[in-house]
């Protein structure tokens, strides 16, 4: 199953042990996974780039989690995700931040778009992929 995730489900999979987010992340990092990563170069440059911005160290100091895990779990992802580089026009979203990742949905053949971002979760699906809250996504793999 091919999956994209947004930089807030990866940050919040890292920041919880617990969780659909964590879920998804333990899956996705393990080697027998069904699961297999997809993002483009821009989406993992949004991933790391997040590590420095100061909303997201305040969350790290609230949840007791190093920049230094964060870091080291982002490339453990980067490692197991295909690279994907869309082509053409990226498709219109109300934040224009979000088309990498609609692009990245109607191109690369995945099912799953994982967000909690409602600008792209109102989209609903992007030609057969769907774009779910990591809890919805969760219920899905439970019902396989």
């Amino acid at each position: 199953m091919r999956i994209c995730l947004d930089a807030n489900t990866v940050l919040r999979g890292i920041a919880s042990a617990t969780g659909p987010q964590s879920e998804i992340l333990k899956e996705l990092l393990t080697s027998t996974s069904e699961l297999v990563g997809v993002a483009s170069r821009s989406i993992v440059e949004e991933w790391l780039a997040n590590a420095a911005k100061d909303s997201v160290q305040r969350y790290f100091n609230r949840r007791g989690v190093e920049t230094s895990l964060y870091m080291r779990t982002v490339l453990d992802i980067v490692d197991r995700t295909e690279l994907f580089e869309p082509t053409g026009e990226a498709p219109p979203c109300r934040d224009p931040d979000d088309r990498k990742y609609l692009h990245v949905a109607a191109q690369a053949q995945i099912q799953y778009l994982v967000t909690s971002d409602n600008d792209l979760l109102d989209v609903g699906t992007m030609g057969a992929c769907r774009i779910l809250t990591a809890q919805s996504f969760m219920a899905v793999r439970r019902k396989e």
